[in-house]
């Protein structure tokens, strides 16, 4: 009879060949967890995915899997680089570090920032963000990423 911590491990060399092709994009540890999935009987799933989490977890701990993170900009202040209209009340400005933004105006007839401005942006209480240039007021805006 196999023991508790062999009927995960069989279960997972039994999938290996199923996985092969997306073995190549995902990272062996993730492929374990996602594997545990299609186990039948729920006891042998459950011991499938404590024994992939406590592995995936130990490899987080080392650093050895980084676990994506949500884009954040670069910077809260610099030049634009470019910049254009995206609706009635909103345009977009990219700044020379590879930040784009969404920048919300008041009304239909605010301009766009021009190319060359230097502005700052702060992040409000909410977690919302707020830019500001000279010349321009305050406007609400959001962070859309970061160019590569």
């Amino acid at each position: 009879m196999m023991s508790g911590r062999a009927v995960p491990l069989a279960l997972m060399l039994l999938a290996a060949p199923a996985m092969a092709g997306a073995k190549e994009k995902t990272e062996p540890r993730m492929a374990a967890m996602l594997a545990c999935g299609s186990v039948a009987p729920d006891e042998a799933r459950l011991r499938c995915y404590d024994a992939a989490a406590s592995t995936l977890r130990q490899a987080v701990n080392k650093g050895e899997v980084a676990l994506k993170e949500k884009a954040r900009p670069k910077e809260l202040e610099g030049v634009i680089r470019s910049s254009g209209a995206m609706g009635d009340n909103s345009h977009w400005v990219e700044l020379v570090s590879g930040d784009r933004w969404e920048v919300i105006s008041a009304s239909p007839s605010d301009a766009a920032p021009p190319a060359g401005a230097k502005v700052k942006l702060r992040k409000g209480p909410l977690g919302n963000y707020w830019i500001s240039a000279p010349g321009m007021p305050e406007r609400r805006a959001m962070f859309i990423r970061r160019r590569s």
